[in-house]
């Protein structure tokens, strides 16, 4: 039997990470815990078309204490509704798609017991079970943030702490934060409501430290990231190139090494299948695949 507290880590897509969407903070927490039961699901059985999970455990994962289902039925209806931009920072370099980040949903009641039943389309499902290229977002973290923001920016640092991290000018991150449209012109007022609270709220967390830094230019300001993994380890920066971002920018972090002949094979012979590798893993495993 799993403790109540037991650690949850998704394995989240960096393509997921990086979704154009405006959504609440209870939405990307529900949705965060679909992606981790479906990761779960496709390791028994990667046919498998609907998931399952009892209501009550997704109630208690994304901090939702309401004795009906009034609340949880409307942010479901959210997520089902939302069309989103798909990798839109461009870190997984294969794959840009505007999307629906859930093919049904359903509450069902089962001997008095509510349960979710939810399915993911083609492309989210594909991501999740073949992409080498992800983010472990802690699902116990996620719930105890309170803003979209805080959550936002927490997948953001967890997504590039193996990689440099980018510069983003204005509206590149208000895009990314879901507020294109908002503040516009007004830089100081989206620091001030989104960043800057965004920040303090992660570094209410004893084991992340994140600081952004505003550099003038000529025509834009833009933004970096600096973070350290806990607070008794040397901070670490990550210098941003000079564009948003390029294809090269890659972790090699998760790809174990006696796994690439196989997958670099698998690819050449089903490429369509591979829809979250590009041009760029071919030519990593094809580079790791004549030094073995």
């Amino acid at each position: 039997m799993k403790r109540v507290n037991e650690e949850k880590i998704l394995c989240k897509p960096s393509g997921i990470i990086s979704i154009n969407a405006d959504l609440t903070a209870i939405q990307r927490k529900a949705y965060n815990v679909f992606l981790y039961y479906a990761k779960c699901a496709y390791i028994k059985n990667p046919a498998v078309e609907i998931i399952t999970i009892p209501l009550q455990e997704l109630k208690n994962m994304i901090g939702d204490k309401s004795t009906d289902n009034k609340r949880i039925k409307e942010n479901l209806i959210g997520i089902r509704s939302a069309h989103v931009e798909f990798n839109s920072l461009g870190k997984d370099s294969a794959a840009w798609s505007d999307i629906a980040l859930l093919s049904e949903i359903h509450i069902l009641i089962k001997n008095g017991i509510g349960i979710v039943a939810f399915a993911l389309p083609p492309t989210i499902k594909k991501n999740i079970i073949y992409n080498f290229l992800y983010a472990k977002i802690d699902l116990l973290i996620l719930k105890n943030l309170k803003s979209k923001y805080a959550i936002i920016l927490y997948e953001l640092i967890k997504d590039y702490q193996n990689v440099q991290i980018p510069k983003m000018n204005v509206e590149e991150c208000k895009k990314l934060f879901g507020c294109a449209g908002k503040y516009e012109g007004i830089t100081n007022q989206f620091k001030k409501y989104v960043l800057d609270p965004a920040c303090s709220e992660i570094n209410n967390n004893p084991d992340i430290n994140c600081k952004i830094s505003y550099e003038a230019g000529k025509d834009e300001i833009r933004f970096k990231f600096k973070f350290k993994s806990s607070p008794d380890e040397k901070e670490e920066t990550s210098a941003a190139p000079e564009i948003p971002m390029t294809p090269t920018a890659v972790s090699e972090a998760p790809i174990k090494l006696p796994a690439v002949l196989p997958v670099a094979r698998e690819l050449d012979k089903n490429p369509d299948d591979f829809v979250s590798l590009g041009e760029v893993f071919k030519q990593y495993f094809n580079k790791k695949s004549k030094g073995i």
